[in-house]
């Protein structure tokens, strides 16, 4: 009776150890990148983009981008496609400039209520959302990558 739980248990212990592994799969896409900046009292470019795991982004501007190539879109709505080689290599880049940074692990807020004139960079990634207004860190990296995969779409209105 013993020898047979013994091997019952080790049997058991087998199957979920099986089960639990898995086996090792290239990095997959995001469900959805987002990157927000909120208004300033100056002249910072105030916006939303979204990028769902399919080929679609938008891209809302609520105050113009002063230089640069979106400085020609106007306030607005727009929406941009992807091919899939292109997808890959950009949500690559930003899951990199993620993991050097350590979002995963950020808080989700870094702010001062007493501080009023600084705008607001939200983003979210895999679901873990962090906005950094005063004294976060550093993530201007990954804000680079997110805003060249911006410049690099090409916008057209939402009509």
């Amino acid at each position: 009776m013993n020898h047979s739980l013994h091997t019952f248990l080790l049997c058991l212990v087998l199957m979920c150890s099986c089960n639990a592994t898995k086996p090792h799969t290239e990095q997959s896409e995001f469900a959805t990148l987002y990157f927000e900046k909120t208004a300033c009292f100056g002249v910072c470019p105030a916006f939303v983009f979204e990028w769902n795991a399919g080929s679609d982004a938008t891209l809302v501007i609520a105050r113009p981008f002063r230089d640069g190539p979106l400085a020609q879109l106007e306030l607005g709505s727009y929406t941009a496609n992807t091919d899939v080689k292109e997808r890959a290599s950009w949500h690559s880049r930003i899951h990199n400039d993620a993991e050097i940074a350590e979002y995963g692990k950020l808080n989700a807020v870094y702010d001062n209520t007493m501080v009023t004139d600084l705008p607001s960079t939200i983003t979210v990634i895999e679901g873990h959302r962090v906005t950094n207004r005063y004294k976060g860190p550093d993530l201007s990296k990954l804000y680079d990558s997110l805003e060249s995969a911006m410049e690099a779409l090409k916008w057209k209105p939402i009509q």
